[in-house]
C-alpha cells in the first residue's frame, strides 16, 4: 500500500512540474505580446489553436516566422493572420483572437 500511495504521489509531482514547465515556455511569447499591445490581454489560443497547444494557429505560424520577439509582434501587426478582414493589431486591440477567423 505504501509503495503504491508513494508511485501516485511521485507521478503527480512530475506531472505537475511538466504541467508548470510547459506553461512557462510560452509566458516570454505572452510578454512579446503584451510589451507591443500595452494592456493585451493575452491566452495560449493567440498563437495555439484552441485545445492543443502544440499547434499553432495561424497567427502563431506568422509570429513564428518572424522571429518569436517583440519586433516580430511589431512586424505582423498590419497582417491579417487568419484572413478574417481585421488586422492582427485591431484583434488583439479588441480582445479577439488573430489566429481565428470566426473570432472578429
Amino acid at each position: 500500500m505504501k509503495k503504491k500511495i508513494m508511485f501516485v504521489g511521485v507521478f503527480a509531482l512530475v506531472l505537475g512540474a511538466i504541467c508548470i514547465s510547459t506553461s512557462f515556455a510560452a509566458m516570454p511569447d505572452a510578454n512579446n505580446v503584451k510589451e507591443f499591445h500595452e494592456g493585451a490581454t493575452v491566452g495560449c489560443t493567440v498563437c495555439h489553436t484552441e485545445g492543443n497547444f502544440k499547434e499553432l494557429n495561424s497567427y502563431g505560424n506568422a509570429y513564428n516566422d518572424a522571429g518569436r520577439n517583440v519586433d516580430a509582434v511589431k512586424a505582423i501587426d498590419d497582417e491579417d493572420s487568419d484572413e478574417d478582414g481585421v488586422s492582427n493589431y485591431d484583434e488583439i486591440k479588441a480582445g479577439t483572437n488573430p489566429g481565428d477567423a470566426t473570432s472578429k
